[in-house]
């Protein structure tokens, strides 16, 4: 009788045995760091489901699985222990100035920069805006970005600019962590504008509808303006043989504008999107004055929707000007002075007060080095602006602005698992960043 029950425990034990066997081996096409679980951590996910105490982060082959406060975490993830720890979705730069070959031979681009907060235009030979247009995905190359300040900062999405009148491209690092990886070659129009007649010309002429009549070859800022001015370009005056005076016939008119009506340039076809309101135009402004010359063009095109790459000073004097149904902020993680005054306020906090949508130039190059990104976050807070506010402004809102929400800047199941892991609350300036997560791959840690 021993003997019997000796053999079924040992029939059973290698039955059990198999079962596990079989079970790893089902595991097997899916390697470990695929599957990664951080639990026990508070996560900010600024979507439907809010804030999560003591929760957990699934991620699997690069996107989000399940969030939530019970998560069954698959044997084969590895396992990140979150407690006392805070989740939120990685940072997106939404304005991140990168060089072309003209800026750096000397030619006529300018740069923008921000100091203490403020943003600057820095002309080369011109103080106008250059008035070449760059498409950015097609001149960056390896050298364009450097993603470890980024990387240390949270930053795992950026909005690439250059410096004048660029189509903006979308980047995130690539598989080595220092080259970058174009996600959206085809973004917004951005163009800086000054009080020079000449930047201001480039804003009005590229707003006007391109007139049908003018040949290929012709730029489009020249038509426009060629036009307003009632000039005719070349090769779009009567038929030949037209007596001087004589009008065409009708059969004669109505073949002479099917055969001149050509097909919109790519950069024709970007300004009829930003003139119709269908994509917004980045306006880069360095003083309140260019600000209302802007409005001033734009009142002649009311579906124009415009994000304004702005300091706090000038966004401060303009806020009553802006029109909240066609505006959009970008403003420097600051504190301001008051002008001509050494009061200090809030301009995001008194922008979300007004109901203006903004989000936050964080992560540009000058603040590559800043250890601790969320000094700026907490300053903002401990002086107004809420915690809900301050998050979205540098995960959501920048997603939302380039028209990537579907797939970044909140931790939702099915988007791209961009993450950072914080050593405590975000909002307190002595936190730090423990990890940043890129695609549910660890690219930097302290």
């Amino acid at each position: 009788m021993k003997q019997v029950t000796q053999n079924r425990f040992l029939r059973i034990a290698r039955q059990t045995f198999t079962v596990a066997v079989c079970s790893a081996l089902s595991f097997s096409a899916l390697p470990a760091q695929d599957v990664v679980a951080i639990r026990n951590a508070t996560i900010r996910t600024q979507g439907k489901d809010g804030v999560i105490a003591n929760g957990t982060v699934l991620i699997r082959n690069g996107k989000i699985a399940e969030v939530g406060p019970k998560v069954d975490i698959p044997i084969v993830a590895q396992v990140i222990d979150g407690k006392g720890k805070t989740v939120t979705p990685g940072f997106v730069s939404i304005f991140y100035p990168v060089s072309t070959q003209r800026d750096s031979s000397g030619g006529d681009g300018s740069r923008v920069v921000t100091v203490q907060g403020r943003t600057f235009v820095i002309p080369g030979r011109s103080p106008a805006a250059s008035t070449s247009f760059v498409k950015v995905a097609d001149i960056l190359n390896r050298d364009s970005v450097e993603w470890k300040g980024p990387l240390r900062a949270g930053v795992t999405t950026m909005n690439l600019v250059t410096a004048g009148y660029s189509q903006a491209a979308v980047a995130s690092p690539s598989e080595d962590k220092q080259t970058s990886k174009v996600i959206e070659p085809n973004g917004r129009v951005v163009v800086t504008v000054t009080n020079s007649t000449q930047s201001l010309d480039l804003l009005r002429n590229n707003l006007k509808a391109p007139s049908r009549s003018v040949p290929p070859g012709i730029p489009p800022n020249i038509a426009a303006m060629m036009a307003a001015r009632g000039m005719r370009p070349p090769g779009s005056g009567t038929p030949p043989g037209t007596p001087t005076g004589a009008t065409p016939s009708t059969g004669a008119a109505s073949e002479q504008a099917n055969a001149s009506t050509p097909e919109l340039t790519p950069e024709q076809k970007l300004w009829s999107e930003v003139r119709e309101g269908n994509s917004p135009l980045f306006v880069v402004v360095n003083n309140s004055a260019t600000i209302l010359h802007v409005l001033q063009v734009f009142q002649e095109h009311p579906k124009v929707k415009a994000i304004w790459v702005v300091n706090g000073a000038d966004a401060y004097q303009s806020l009553a000007e802006f029109p909240k149904e066609t505006t959009r902020l970008i403003l420097p993680p600051a504190i301001d002075f008051v002008p001509n005054s050494r009061d200090k306020m809030n301009v995001p906090a008194i922008a979300a007060e007004r109901k203006l949508p903004f989000v936050l130039s964080f992560g540009t190059r000058t603040e590559e080095s800043q250890l601790a990104p969320t000094f700026a976050l907490a300053m903002l807070v401990k002086t107004g602006l809420s915690e809900d506010s301050a998050m979205k402004s540098v995960t959501l809102g920048p997603a939302e602005f380039l028209g990537l929400e579907k797939t970044i800047g909140s931790i939702e199941v099915g988007k791209v698992a961009n993450l950072i892991l914080f050593d405590g609350s975000p909002f307190e300036a002595t936190t730090a960043i423990n990890n940043v997560f890129l695609e549910g791959r660890p690219v930097y840690e302290d």
